[in-house]
């Protein structure tokens, strides 16, 4: 049951820090994915070139190409997307229910994720599971 109440508090945290960035600066999370994802990327080609998967290699190489090449083209369009999250948030706050109903689908997500986290370990742990592999 603990388990229950650490995923249920980071789901809860989670949520609550992602609508509190959303609220403060819409811009600065949109930018913020844009270089997580950027970032992501090289970290996977470097990974794979200490590892010496040098297949996986070119494959991250183009795909961060593929991946500047569209922020490049779509910048306006982020704009745009900024400003929808502007709109978004501020009828968020002036709607509770919205709230609420976020917060419902937090605690939905955190039993689900449970139960699937359950079964798979005890499935994990079950002395059929080896006998199979």
């Amino acid at each position: 049951m603990k388990i229950v109440a650490i995923i249920f508090i980071v789901n809860v945290g989670l949520a609550l820090l992602t609508l509190l960035l959303l609220s403060r600066g819409a811009a600065f999370v949109v930018k913020l994915s844009i270089a997580v994802s950027i970032i992501s990327i090289i970290g996977a080609a470097l990974a794979n070139a200490i590892v010496g998967n040098f297949i996986a290699l070119p494959i991250a190489g183009a795909y961060l190409l593929f991946k500047i090449i569209w922020y490049i083209c779509m910048r306006n369009d982020i704009k745009f997307v900024i400003r929808v999250l502007k709109v978004a948030m501020a009828s968020v706050k002036q709607s509770h229910g919205v709230f609420l109903f976020g917060f419902i689908t937090v605690v939905w997500q955190t039993l689900w994720t449970f139960i699937c986290y359950a079964a798979f370990f005890k499935v994990r742990s079950s002395k059929h599971y080896f006998a199979r592999i």
